[in-house]
């Protein structure tokens, strides 16, 4: 190579079989593959002896082979020998004696690493950078790196410190001081402190491009905006597609639980995998029906097929592993089919009685467990967020819902001194009166009742678990419908309850989200 060739003018042959400079040969040796030249001047390449690295003449520098070998970055290279991954130098020499399960390459002279616990990151002399294990790091750029732990995303600097307390399902690296993040409700950019740059949230977002970004709405527009969210420019329009398509998804949503509600009721997920012919033998379900409802559970990524076989898919084995789902399945699929064909009728009515659910007057023994079981099985999800609302006490608690026993169990891991009660009428001196998921079941005349109980038995705290909605958001808008068909109830906002409650001398103290779609509100008796 010429003195003032640089290795930014060199460039891989078509085949990978050798590099190229002007359209010309770099050297006359030919390899299985080479891979890009980086600082020092050195390039990974592959042979039948193994993986090296060469020069700028196609030589190798080093007689040593390894199983793979990546390229040089920070004046270090990654190589892989006998399954464990190691760091070199341009000599093929270890710069350390630690190995590991996996490893990224240098960046910022700090490199991602695997080990039997975990991702973090070390220095070129092997040392961790810092003693916390994540679930997955990404390299540093302009000295910040991207963290994961517990499912949830963060950045953290050089000293392996957060760069701010804000934690994310997913971000991304920072540049020119800002990032993309991921929330619940979707994407949008944060800035150094981790603070969100404007509310709206996106299906898609890129990293801003000299002060605008490109995103893509949840309805298929295509903008680019800037750091305060204001709309530059309209790249793309593909929104009236987009909701003509959820319109017809939307219109046909009850296939879903209907399909699935069959499968449950024939007990199609506990007899997989197998064939058709034995399924059907098995079941008592003619072939050609049952194809026919096999098909559409693997369109619904339910079940997989090979050849003849069909088995539950890692969505549909989901079924397996939370049986109460099953249960929600039935509980679900009979109450569309038998309830919520009143809704239009119901919407008409000036006044709305509550009375009781589907759930209580449930005649068949068996499907009345299967609608317990469901509801246990949801509220098992938030337990771990709910054990602490009450703390360690010695007082008489009641706990009034349809999951309550599941709740009291629970909350006596907590609070073992505490005696705790399932029915107002044996209250025995309650200090506290918890109401799981239960007020949304009634009527404002019925919640008004239950109060005016609460109170009359000197029961001076309250404790409400429950959705609550805001007249600013549409979140908890089907449920409430749901409640409507169910039991006359409704869902309620937090003006809504300061209203009941002091009409029954209570206060709110408090109120805190246990989950994004589940608060707690903590009210006290006023004795003024």
């Amino acid at each position: 190579m010429n003195n003032y060739t640089s290795i930014s003018n060199i460039y891989i042959s078509s085949d990978s079989s050798h590099h190229i400079v002007r359209n010309k040969p770099l050297y006359k040796q030919r390899y299985k593959f080479v891979g890009k030249f980086h600082e020092p001047g050195l390039a990974p390449v592959w042979d039948d002896s193994g993986w090296f690295h060469i020069n700028t003449k196609g030589l190798p520098v080093y007689s040593k082979r390894y199983d793979k070998a990546f390229g040089f970055y920070c004046g270090v290279a990654t190589v892989i020998k006998d399954k464990k991954w190691v760091h070199i130098n341009e000599y093929g020499e270890k710069i350390h004696n630690k190995n590991f399960d996996w490893s990224g390459n240098f960046q910022e002279n700090l490199c991602v690493v695997k080990s039997c616990e975990g991702y973090l990151h070390i220095k070129k002399n092997g040392d961790n950078l810092y003693d916390m294990i994540y679930d997955y790091v990404g390299d540093f750029k302009d000295g910040i790196a991207v963290i994961y732990k517990s499912n949830k995303s963060s950045h953290i600097n050089k000293t392996g410190k957060l760069t701010h307390n804000n934690w994310f399902k997913q971000v991304g690296v920072y540049h020119k001081g800002y990032a993309t993040a991921e929330d619940d409700e979707g994407w949008f950019h944060i800035d150094l402190e981790g603070n969100e740059l404007y509310p709206t949230r996106y299906r898609f977002v890129e990293p801003f491009y000299n002060d605008y970004a490109r995103v893509e709405t949840f309805s298929g527009k295509f903008l680019q905006v800037d750091i305060n969210g204001n709309i530059f420019n309209q790249l793309g329009d593909d929104s009236e597609r987009f909701y003509k398509t959820s319109i017809s998804g939307d219109l046909v949503g009850f296939w879903k639980t209907q399909i699935i509600y069959a499968a449950v009721s024939l007990n199609i997920f506990s007899n997989l995998p197998t064939s058709v012919e034995k399924l059907s033998h098995a079941l008592g379900i003619p072939e050609n029906n049952l194809i026919r409802l096999l098909r559409a559970l693997e369109e619904l990524k339910l079940l997989n097929r090979e050849n003849t076989i069909f088995s539950l898919s890692e969505k549909g084995d989901i079924f397996k592993k939370y049986p109460y789902l099953q249960d929600a399945a039935i509980m679900w699929g009979r109450v569309a089919s038998q309830h919520w064909e009143k809704l239009p009728e119901l919407l008409t009515q000036k006044e709305i009685d509550s009375h009781l659910s589907f759930k209580d007057t449930e005649p068949n023994q068996i499907l009345g467990k299967c609608y317990q079981d469901a509801l246990d099985g949801y509220l098992k999800d938030d337990l771990a967020s709910l054990t602490n609302i009450v703390g360690n006490t010695n007082k008489n608690i009641i706990c009034i819902g349809k999951s309550s026993e599941l709740l009291i169990k629970s909350l006596k891991k907590t609070a073992p001194n505490t005696r705790f009660f399932s029915d107002l009428n044996n209250a025995k001196n309650s200090a506290l009166c918890v109401f799981l998921k239960h007020l949304l079941h009634f009527d404002d005349k019925n919640v008004s009742k239950l109060l005016l109980k609460v109170k009359n038995l000197n029961i001076k705290n309250i404790i409400i678990i429950e959705p609550l909605i805001s007249h600013e958001s549409s979140a908890g808008g089907m449920l409430d419908i749901n409640m409507l068909i169910e039991s006359g109830g409704k869902l309620r906002t937090e003006k809504d309850y300061k209203a009941l409650l002091d009409s029954k001398n209570y206060l709110i103290q408090s109120v805190k989200d246990i989950t994004p779609y589940l608060q707690v509100i903590f009210a006290i008796q006023n004795n003024e």
